[in-house]
């Protein structure tokens, strides 16, 4: 089951998203999803306590999920099913979830690229609308 967000979890990947986005001077444009990915590819390098990498999967999944939103219409939502946040986009049946594939690409490196993530959601939501 999916329910929106509380206000208090609203703000806090808010807080987040833009935290990363004052540290890395970027914004939700593709140029700078694929800057941030660069930076992914850095954090993979590092060893990290789980404190430290958990910190970097909430920033990083609350800037990628910001940026899918702002190309996107769509909310986040929380999935209790799988107890993970998730981007749940308007007018076609599609759920992403931006902290799993921040999490996957900085314990995998580029092979799980969160700007691939971007840049194929947009391509498939715009051909499921064009399929209706």
């Amino acid at each position: 089951m999916m329910r929106p967000l509380t206000k208090e979890e609203k703000e806090s990947i808010d807080r987040l998203a833009y935290t990363l986005w004052e540290q890395l001077g970027v914004n939700n444009a593709i140029d700078s999803v694929e800057r941030v990915d660069r930076y992914v590819d850095y954090l993979h390098t590092v060893k990290w306590t789980e404190e430290e990498r958990q910190n970097h999967i909430w920033a990083v999944g609350a800037y990628l999920g910001k940026a899918m939103l702002s190309k996107n219409r769509g909310r986040w939502h929380y999935d209790e099913a799988m107890s993970a946040y998730a981007v749940k986009f308007s007018g076609v049946d599609l759920v992403v979830y931006p902290m799993n594939k921040a999490a996957k690409h900085i314990d995998n490196g580029q092979g799980d690229s969160i700007a691939a993530m971007y840049r194929s959601t947009d391509v498939i939501i715009q051909d499921m609308k064009k399929e209706k």
